[in-house]
């Protein structure tokens, strides 16, 4: 395995977590050897990594998880986040979540406003809110997908701890561009 610099208390993931709070996820594969995803099972004679079953199901496991924290943290290509709160009205993020799966056309300067550029649809909107504003939240992704623009491919709930100890529910929507 790797060193226990990569560890939750090892002096690499500690320096992370101080530059990026809260934006970081390490997991331990103690069976394998370094590099056994990306060298796992190549052709017999050649350097391997890792091989039989256990390695496959931990190379798909740990594909899993990247694509979880790429989705988690907004990284793939064409994918936002939307965090509601109940502090803009209903409409506001229902307009907001149509113009990010329908795009922007560009405007022109009028007196009282600066031009706009056109901004392309996305193909995935993550909606999310926590406590009071999960009709938010939920208000925005079925009226998306009522409109014809979207179709919500996933909802997530959970109990996130927030700072103050106490939990508070929350849910993730997907919503997938309509083609």
């Amino acid at each position: 395995g790797d060193p226990e610099i990569y560890n939750k208390d090892g002096s690499l993931y500690l320096a992370l977590e101080k530059k990026f709070p809260g934006k970081n996820f390490t997991m331990r594969f103690e069976d394998e050897i370094h590099g056994f995803v990306a060298r796992g099972a190549i052709k017999d004679g050649q350097f391997k990594a890792g091989d039989g079953q256990t390695t496959k199901e931990n190379v798909e496991k740990c594909v899993r998880e990247i694509e979880k924290f790429f989705e988690r943290h907004a990284l793939w290509k064409d994918v936002v986040e939307m965090k509601v709160s109940t502090k803009k009205p209903v409409s506001f993020y229902v307009k907001s979540a149509n113009a990010f799966l329908s795009g922007v056309e560009a405007k022109e300067a009028t007196d009282d406003k600066e031009a706009q550029e056109a901004k392309p649809p996305i193909s995935t909107l993550k909606i999310s809110g926590l406590g009071d504003a999960i009709n938010t939240a939920v208000a925005a992704a079925t009226r998306a997908e009522a409109e014809g623009v979207g179709t919500i491919t996933k909802v997530e709930t959970s109990y996130p701890e927030m700072t103050s100890g106490r939990g508070c529910a929350q849910v993730m929507i997907t919503v997938k561009r309509k083609q």
